[in-house]
């Protein structure tokens, strides 16, 4: 054992010398720009190791460890300036990690974030099925809820620790005292900020029942066996110009949508992606009374 870890830390083997060339060769490689600026002089650190005379084996160690500290300290140095960059801005670090479930039921999800800077909320909701997995990147802070028995109850927020992290939504963690009182000012932050944009900006329903208009809600299915994506744009009665209301989603035989628009609201299906101007569509029906509860094929 002690042989073997000399020959890993002081570059000789058991069996006799440490083939040094492979390590020098290596060290070229990766550190050939750092040297390069360094120079080439009498007493460079290239020609010191070309000159293959380390007093010692350790002194092979700590050019190797020299090395080392030249490839990584540019990438470290550019990190610590980013994240002083974004303290500066305001802008939380971003994270990059991992969501898994190691149950054997799926879970709903609800991730949620809020942008103090620009004063909204970031996030999505999505299902992660037993034994899945999803990748993400978000900021510090982010909240990761998760529905049981009817209810959101927070999971996990986000730490700049947890970077690189694989988190499996099937334990319990403890979330600590710090990090529960910021998502509670978060998601604070977030209900006020919402309900001051539904107020300078409301709703289709809310504007549709200013107006007397009663909302039909019915059901949206796909025609084929494997589904395909379907794009409907819906053309709101109290819109004089052209709307870019509707969805776009991937519609199967087996799956159903329940939607919901006022009376008087063109339903039309669209060639493509309507939302960036005019696409060749079709006038699917116009909603009524009638139209509660019944179920289109697109």
């Amino acid at each position: 054992m002690k042989k073997a870890l000399q020959s890993l830390l002081f570059g000789s083997a058991p069996s006799g010398s440490y083939p040094f060339e492979i390590v020098y060769a290596l060290f070229r490689f990766y550190c050939g720009i750092s040297i390069a600026a360094i120079g080439s002089g009498q007493y460079s650190l290239d020609r010191l190791i070309q000159k293959r005379r380390p007093a010692s084996g350790f002194s092979k160690a700590a050019l190797v460890a020299g090395a080392f500290l030249l490839v990584v300290a540019p990438g470290f140095s550019q990190n610590t300036k980013s994240a002083e960059l974004e303290q500066k801005s305001g802008t939380p670090a971003r994270v990059s990690f991992t969501l898994s479930n190691a149950s054997l039921k799926s879970m709903e999800l609800d991730i949620r974030c809020y942008d103090s800077v620009n004063q909204k909320r970031i996030g999505y909701g999505c299902r992660l099925g037993a034994f899945a997995s999803r990748s993400d990147n978000k900021p510090v802070g982010t909240r990761i809820y998760v529905k049981k028995e009817g209810e959101w109850r927070l999971k996990y927020v986000l730490s700049a620790s947890d970077a690189g992290r694989k988190i499996d939504l099937s334990r319990e963690y403890k979330i600590s005292r710090e990090l529960e009182l910021q998502a509670a000012a978060d998601a604070q932050n977030e209900l006020a900020a919402a309900l001051k944009n539904d107020a300078e900006n409301p709703d289709m329903e809310t504007i549709a029942r200013s107006r007397g208009l009663e909302m039909i809600t019915f059901n949206v299915s796909g025609k084929h066996f494997f589904g395909r994506q379907v794009h409907v744009r819906a053309q709101l009665p109290y819109d004089a110009g052209r709307s870019n209301n509707g969805f776009s989603r991937r519609l199967s035989f087996f799956q159903t949508w329940k939607v919901q628009y006022p009376v008087g609201t063109k339903i039309y299906l669209c060639s493509g992606a309507y939302w960036n101007g005019p696409v060749p569509e079709t006038l699917l029906f116009t909603v009524d009374a009638a139209k509660a509860n019944n179920l289109f094929r697109l």
